[in-house]
This record gives C-alpha cells, structure tokens and sequence, in this order.
C-alpha cells in the first residue's frame, strides 16, 4: 500500500493543469514527477516482493511502477500492464478493472478492440451511473476522429455529474471535438 502510495503521489503535480482540469497521463510533464518518491516506491515494492503470496495491492503497485518506470509515455510497457491486470482481474474481479483492462487494451490490441470491450461493458450495472466508461469512449472516438460520436459520449458523461475537475476536462473534450468538427 505504502508502494503504490508512493507512486501516485510522485505524479500529483503533473496530474492538474494550472486552470485546474485534468491533465490525461499521456499529456503529463514527466518531469514534474517527484523521483524521490519514484526511488521510495520502487524500494518499497522490491521489499514487498519477498513475500510468496501476491495480493492486489503488488498488482496495483507494479502496474504503477510500469507508469513511473516509462521515460516517456510511449515507451510505457503496455504489455505488462495489461497482464498485471488480467492478474488483478482474476484475483480481485470487478467491473472497474474490467473498464481499466479495455483501457489498456487500446494500447495492447488498438482502439477498436478497446472501444469493443467497452461497449460490452455498457452492460454491467456497476457501471451505468459512473462517467468514466463514457468520457473514455468519448475520448477513443475522438482519437478515431469522430468527433460526433464522442460529443455524445462525452456529454453522456456530463449528465452523469462528474466533478468539477471532471466536468471541466470533459468540456475540454467536447470543445476539441467542436474543433475537429468545424475544422478550426
């Protein structure tokens, strides 16, 4: 826990943009992490792997440590990630792993596999009030270039009430995808 502690707060800074919207992970100023607590991380995390038994907090934290290892963001193990949270799928289910597997799967199998697993997700009660699922498929359309489709997954999101750091990033969506539309 103190592991992946650690890892999230080294980011903080580079988490919220200086209006106060949400800065999207492959947006964020890398080098406003905080290696100290990068270092801390890893030193808890190696100390937590002589235990034998894995629970969900060495899963969560490796798939951390695989964010905080990448020097920048293309060079992010997907690959990793993606089987640390099979694992933690299988060791801790939950439609919200779930959302977070189809997530990295964009990155793994490309943004259509991705906006599949999705959809299937639209199903699972969990998740029905909860703005994250469509304001990430919002965002993949947008990456796809289909700014209509996103506008409305988008502002599917905004009627669900998110936060207000939320709420503005995700008009900062829907303005990019206006401007997508109108070519400006």
């Amino acid at each position: 826990m103190l592991t992946l502690m650690c890892f999230h707060s080294a980011r903080f800074d580079a988490r919220i943009d200086d209006h106060g919207a949400i800065i999207l992970f492959e947006d964020q100023n890398r080098n406003l992490w905080n290696q100290d607590l990068i270092h801390l991380g890893m030193h808890y995390l190696k100390l937590s792997l002589d235990d034998k038994h894995i629970t969900d907090y060495h899963l969560e934290a490796g798939i951390a440590a695989e964010h905080c290892l990448a020097k920048i963001f293309e060079t992010t193990n997907w690959q990793s990630i993606y089987h640390q949270y099979q694992k933690l799928e299988i060791l801790k289910p939950s439609p919200i792993i779930a959302l977070n597997l189809a997530i990295i799967q964009s990155k793994t199998e490309g943004i259509e596999n991705s906006r599949k697993s999705l959809e299937g997700l639209t199903k699972e009660q969990a998740l029905i009030n909860y703005q994250l699922l469509p304001a990430t498929q919002g965002i993949l359309y947008l990456k796809l270039g289909n700014y209509k489709i996103a506008i409305d997954f988008l502002r599917q999101a905004l009627n669900l009430i998110p936060s207000a750091i939320e709420k503005k990033f995700i008009k900062n969506k829907i303005l990019e995808c206006q401007r997508g539309i109108t070519g400006l």
